[in-house]
């Protein structure tokens, strides 16, 4: 379930060994087996080289590696990772490259920065089983960190679960891809991300399909707290000038259940589809929508929220004239960190 930094980023490591990108991590590695003491949410370690004490903030990482039991080609995860990595190591060295007000922040602030990869499977039940772990106050008992913050990479009906967490542990909870409304409640006060909720990115999705001469959109949609927070804030950004109409898949995703969708998608006549729905059922879906004629017929266009993640579309292999390969042509995929400039077409 868990992965050591260094394990999950070894190939990253190897291929850059020679410039030492990350030596502050792989340094931290060696230290932190037992660290001494912890002074509220900061570990003492004791630097065995010199014996001097190094005050380590810890930040694990959650996100899905692996989905049904099989690793996953999940490329905005390992990325997500390999960015932390980078952060943490020119925050540790005060490295000012990317960021120029991290130069010399290490003199300044002697704290140090360390973080360990944890697989959510995709699932609510291992995260919430994996916050309780990594939280539990027994982890200074059994001299194991005690995090400082938790970042994670999963979505919203798993970041609204593990944040509850977080919050009973006055945990700072930092997230790079949930994006529902709901999370902006002042229940979740120690909750924060690096993505637009869905009612700003609504806005601007709008923004582009008007740039297109679009003005009906029909929204299928995930019975869940992301699926249906998105559409509602569709519906409502696009007030008296665009018409939306919403159909909420079945949650369980049965054939009936799609066809059912399919089909009252197909009755509204419209020709633009908004997708917000998980990648383990795109292939059915559009198999299906191709198969009632409103994909792959050149009259209409499926754009994708981002619960289908880039492997699900990209670098895959079609047969030729097949009903996917048909389906998929003209279809779109939102990037919503750059929704407020542009909405990326596959």
């Amino acid at each position: 379930m868990q992965y050591l930094l260094v394990v999950t980023i070894s190939l990253y490591i190897i291929s850059i060994s020679n410039a030492q990108t990350l030596n502050s991590l792989t340094s931290l590695s060696k230290l932190i087996d037992t660290p001494n003491s912890t002074t509220n949410n900061i570990n003492i370690v004791q630097n065995t080289s010199n014996g001097e004490n190094i005050e380590l903030c810890y930040m694990p990482y959650l996100a899905s590696f692996s989905r049904d039991g099989e690793a996953i080609n999940n490329n905005e995860v390992y990325e997500g990772l390999a960015a932390v990595a980078l952060a943490l190591e020119h925050l540790n060295t005060g490295n000012g490259t990317i960021i120029q007000e991290l130069d010399g922040i290490s003199e300044r602030c002697p704290l140090q920065f360390y973080t360990y990869s944890f697989d959510s499977m995709g699932k609510e039940s291992v995260a919430v089983n994996t916050a309780l772990e990594i939280t539990d106050p027994h982890n200074i008992d059994n001299e194991e960190l005690v995090p400082c913050a938790f970042l994670s990479a999963t979505g919203s009906p798993i970041a609204i679960m593990t944040s509850v967490i977080t919050d009973i542990k006055q945990i700072p909870h930092i997230s790079a891809l949930a994006t529902s409304s709901i999370l902006d409640h002042p229940g979740y006060k120690y909750f924060g991300r690096t993505i637009p909720n869905d009612r700003a990115t609504a806005i601007p999705l709008l923004q582009k399909l008007r740039d297109w001469n679009v003005s009906h959109l029909g929204i299928l949609n995930i019975n869940d707290v992301y699926g249906n927070d998105f559409a509602d804030a569709i519906r409502d950004a696009s007030g008296p000038y665009f018409d939306t109409v919403a159909v909420n898949i079945n949650i369980d995703f049965t054939p009936e259940g799609i066809e059912r969708a399919i089909r009252q998608l197909k009755n509204t006549k419209f020709t633009y589809f908004f997708a917000i729905i998980p990648g383990r059922v795109l292939d059915d879906l559009m198999t299906e929508a191709y198969k009632q004629g409103i994909a792959g017929s050149g009259l209409h266009t499926w754009l994708f929220a981002d619960g289908i993640d880039t492997y699900d579309i990209v670098d895959r292999s079609f047969a030729k004239g097949s009903p996917l390969s048909n389906a998929y042509k003209g279809s779109g995929k939102s990037a919503l960190v750059l929704f407020y400039q542009v909405h990326v077409c596959i």
